[in-house]
């Protein structure tokens, strides 16, 4: 503690000491940035990769921490990174370069490139801007798939064949975030250009954008990357950094590692910069056209069904900010990884930046970097003691015990609801139901006043058939949520609570 306290102090002064001299604008700024992130690396907030650029010029780019935790490795600014979910800019303007060649447009139909899929009125429109309604992968491949195999696109598209699963709303009526439109994307892309999607993405994308170090890469890609970012989770049952793909609970990640599409773009920090210039400059695409992409395209759509916590054009995340202006972006994650691409438009600010570990503060960063650059108040984030709780839960109870009541005072730290949450579902699914349950009660202490955590844990009884005690925390919701104001109560999840009590009521009756 005392370690810290005195790094925290240092970090003071020097941010004291650059405002009261007369130095160059950009090095003070880019010290001051490193002075954050390395107080961030040093309280283990961020392990990953920073480029900052003011216009066309680059002002600030470095690493911090392990590319492998296991190996020992470091990062370095050429590491390569999984962008995740920042695949589906390539993917969408890949789909708006056919458009352009007159190959597509945005009113073709699904159905006209895979006949046998059951879902006649989507749209390419609705695909690229998340409002088709289309049920996730995720469960299907969960319940349907044989987890020790590697999943491709076309094994999607046949699974949505032969299941047939029904739409969560009619298309077009709500927006929320599906992965699965830019799976059925890709592989329009590829019946069109007669290639597969990395191959179409490399020629006519990544090397006119003169990206020579990004690619599309899966467990199937056949070269391996050496200098790569290994994505890290923290194992609660070894209290260790793991890579997910070694890991049980999050064997999605093994099984699903062979799409494209939504995800599996790996680039680097410079090529990812290349990227941007060749967006934000409309080198890549003409102005018109990706200026609709940068347009909201749900403004049609009334807020209370938008079912994601943010606007979107064609395969770009927008919002307008009080603060930070108009910002476009879009965001990547996967377990382990956190990615931001954001150009803040108002301003002419890009930035990248990666978590490749200790990624849950990426939108802390993300705002503290950006107010650094715009001289602006910021607040650093409260250490978490949610990572003590990781190295000990296992033992039980009393080790427990013993993390909260060293930290739970200390104004230092603080810890998350969902934090514990989703420690808990991690030994939910090892079947741990001692160790899970001693973490959803912890929640109740910790915060008295969440219905959630009451939710949760009643949910976790009724699972392991103790209704009784399910019961008796599913009834304490109804008063709670009447006690808010009315613009805070939600009446369907309460039609929905009691419908769950009833269902409870008759299994103890029988």
């Amino acid at each position: 503690m005392k370690k810290l306290n005195i790094l925290t102090l240092s970090f003071l002064c020097f941010v004291c000491l650059t405002s009261c001299t007369k130095r160059n604008v950009t090095n003070k700024t880019e010290s001051k940035i490193d002075a954050v992130l390395n107080v961030l690396h040093q309280n283990e907030q961020f392990n990953g990769g920073v480029l900052i650029a003011k216009g066309d010029k680059v002002i600030f780019k470095k690493t911090y921490g392990y590319a492998s935790f296991e190996k020992n490795t470091l990062l370095n600014e050429n590491t390569v990174f999984q962008t995740a979910s920042i695949s589906k800019t390539f993917t969408a303007v890949a789909v708006l370069q056919l458009i352009e060649q007159g190959k597509l447009s945005l009113d073709s139909k699904l159905v006209d490139f895979f006949p046998k899929l059951p879902y006649l009125d989507i749209t390419i429109y609705h695909l690229l801007s998340h409002t088709t309604g289309l049920y996730p992968y995720n469960p299907l491949f969960v319940k349907n798939w044989d987890h020790k195999k590697i999943a491709t696109n076309k094994d999607i598209l046949e699974m949505y064949i032969s299941e047939k699963p029904k739409q969560l709303h009619a298309t077009g009526a709500e927006s929320g975030y599906a992965n699965i439109g830019y799976v059925f994307l890709s592989l329009i892309v590829e019946k069109i250009s007669g290639v597969s999607f990395d191959e179409y993405l490399k020629k006519e994308v990544l090397l006119p954008s003169k990206m020579n170090n990004t690619q599309v890469y899966t467990l199937l890609s056949k070269q391996r990357i050496d200098n790569f970012a290994e994505e890290h989770v923290l194992d609660p049952f070894t209290g260790n950094y793991k890579t997910p793909l070694n890991l049980e609970y999050h064997k999605e990640v093994y099984y699903l590692n062979g799409k494209v599409g939504d995800d599996k773009v790996a680039s680097t920090l410079d090529d990812l910069w290349k990227w941007n210039r060749a967006l934000f400059t409309y080198k890549i695409l003409p102005k018109a056209t990706l200026d609709k992409a940068f347009t909201s395209s749900i403004t049609n759509i009334p807020d209370s069904l938008r079912r994601a916590p943010f606007d979107y054009g064609l395969g770009f995340q927008l919002e307008d900010n009080k603060k930070f202006g108009n910002i476009i972006y879009h965001n990547g994650g996967e377990p382990g990884l956190r990615a931001r691409f954001i150009y803040y438009k108002d301003h002419d600010i890009s930035i990248i930046l990666y978590a490749n570990a200790q990624s849950e503060h990426i939108n802390i960063i993300r705002n503290i970097l950006i107010s650094v650059m715009l001289d602006l108040p910021y607040k650093m984030p409260k250490k978490s003691f949610i990572n003590e709780l990781y190295k000990v839960a296992k033992n039980g109870n009393s080790e427990i015990l013993k993390v909260v009541n060293t930290y739970k005072n200390d104004t230092t730290y603080s810890i998350k609801e969902n934090e514990i949450d989703r420690l808990a579902g991690i030994f939910w699914v090892a079947k741990n139901y001692e160790v899970g349950f001693n973490l959803l009660k912890l929640n109740i202490e910790l915060f008295p006043k969440s219905i959630n955590a009451r939710y949760t844990l009643g949910e976790g009884y009724y699972e392991t058939n103790q209704f009784s005690e399910a019961l008796k925390y599913l009834k304490m919701l109804r008063p709670m949520m009447l006690a808010r104001p009315k613009e805070k109560q939600n009446l369907n999840y309460l039609k929905y609570i009691d419908s769950f009590i009833d269902e409870i009521n008759n299994k103890i009756s029988k």
